[in-house]
């Protein structure tokens, strides 16, 4: 059992064995050194050696910023020491707005019978003719959330897991087990939590969850999580009977440091930490009801590794990516590409209209995209991963709630002119 001492600035250490709780002299903000983690969260913190957290408790006090010092195996020491407080950042992300994938070119069918007919979604009404045509693409609303449904020759699956949350899974399981005759030759098919479940056991299966495959693949956990429901805003058209989109539990490669990760969500598009253990990292996105986790793909998963991204380039050099996609509603969207400019991260989609090559035309647009998952403090690591992020302001130029912004009230962010 590892044995960390704490020290403040040299005075009397406070041993902690295993997760047993002790009481840190801090008002710490969140900070990274070689080997140890403090992760504060506001009035608690947790210690964490490598990505296991050893010590959990309430904070107080006064402590500045911490370092560590690796005294043996058995013991490591965190140094709290007297300095300047760094600022700390509100957080900047409001919503994790919609997960775009592509449809089968021609299959409606399918689109309608399992998003609609099957988990409840709402049809979009600015997508409703597309639906009724059998032609492009589709919006399917869950509370104030969103699938972009585009339409591809083939197919996409999402590595990765959808928590979609109800008021009660009654009605949706009665729709499972009666599903329409279209979905019979598809890939769809479903299970509750703790049987034999198409989704590999993980710890977030211990409930009552029931695990649905898509018609292509894609796997979605379904939950009772009233709380889920977002009152700040609402999607056009009809209520859904899903609250929302819960969590969005993102595959990443095996070797990929979760701090690395963390740090890239809350330093460059400003997410806050929720909770990290020894395989995923997980962020809240806006309201705390909704996260976006980041995991290991579990080691008895039989599913098949499928790449985030579809890059091409074109004659003219120009990228096209036609992977799947998240996007993110932030209050302030220059600070966002500003972070993410300083490490090369921002990325032009020539797959759609709107591209914004600089911070003007970002703000111009209410958009920019980034590709590259990176860490701002140790770039040299390189590309983590690489996923689409479609990243939205709330707000316009001159202050007016952009158009497709879903909340009722938008933060008033005083943006510059951009040069």
């Amino acid at each position: 059992m590892q044995r960390l001492c704490v020290k403040d600035a040299g005075a009397a250490s406070f041993p902690t064995a295993g997760f047993a709780t002790t009481t840190l002299p801090s008002k710490a903000r969140p900070a990274m050194f070689s080997g140890c983690s403090v992760v504060c969260s506001r009035q608690k913190y947790r210690v964490v050696v490598g990505s296991r957290c050893i010590s959990a408790g309430e904070k107080s006090g006064g402590v500045r910023f911490v370092q560590t010092q690796s005294v043996s195996r058995a013991e490591t020491t965190v140094v709290m020491r007297a300095g300047k407080e760094q600022p700390q950042q509100e957080p900047n992300v409001l919503m994790l707005d919609h997960l775009n994938l592509n449809h089968e070119k021609g299959r409606h069918d399918l689109v309608k019978a399992f998003y609609f007919d099957i988990l409840g979604c709402a049809v979009d009404p600015r997508k409703a003719e597309n639906l009724a045509l059998g032609r492009k693409g589709v919006w399917a609303n869950a509370g104030m959330h969103q699938f972009h449904l585009s339409e591809g020759e083939t197919a996409q699956v999402f590595d990765g897991e959808v928590s979609l949350a109800y008021d009660s899974l009654a009605s949706v399981q009665t729709r499972l087990e009666n599903p329409p005759k279209v979905l019979a030759d598809s890939a769809f098919h479903w299970t509750r939590a703790n049987s034999s479940s198409p989704s590999s056991s993980t710890e977030h299966d211990k409930d009552d969850a029931l695990h649905v495959i898509d018609p292509w693949g894609t796997s979605f956990r379904l939950i009772e999580k009233s709380t889920a429901r977002d009152r700040r805003g609402r999607q056009p058209g009809d209520v859904s009977e899903p609250c929302g989109i819960s969590d969005l539990r993102v595959h990443v490669p095996d070797n990929t440091p979760l701090d690395s990760v963390a740090r890239f969500y809350s330093n460059v598009l400003g997410c806050v930490l929720a909770e990290q253990n020894s395989d995923s990292v997980k962020m809240y996105c806006g309201s705390g009801e909704q996260t976006l986790t980041f995991a290991y793909r579990p080691f008895d998963s039989k599913r098949p590794i499928v790449a985030h991204e579809e890059l091409t380039v074109d004659q003219a050099g120009r990228s096209s990516n036609a992977g799947m996609h998240v996007s993110l509603y932030v209050a302030d969207l220059p600070r966002a590409y500003s972070a993410a400019h300083a490490m090369d991260a921002v990325y032009v989609n020539h797959r759609f209209k709107r591209q914004a090559f600089t911070l003007q035309q970002a703000v111009e647009q209410c958009m920019f995209r980034v590709l590259d998952v990176i860490d701002p403090q140790n770039p040299e690591r390189g590309v983590l991963f690489k996923l689409e992020h479609e990243i939205r302001a709330a707000v316009t130029a001159d202050g007016r709630k952009y158009k497709s912004c879903p909340l009722d009230h938008v933060p008033q962010t005083p943006w510059a002119p951009a040069t």
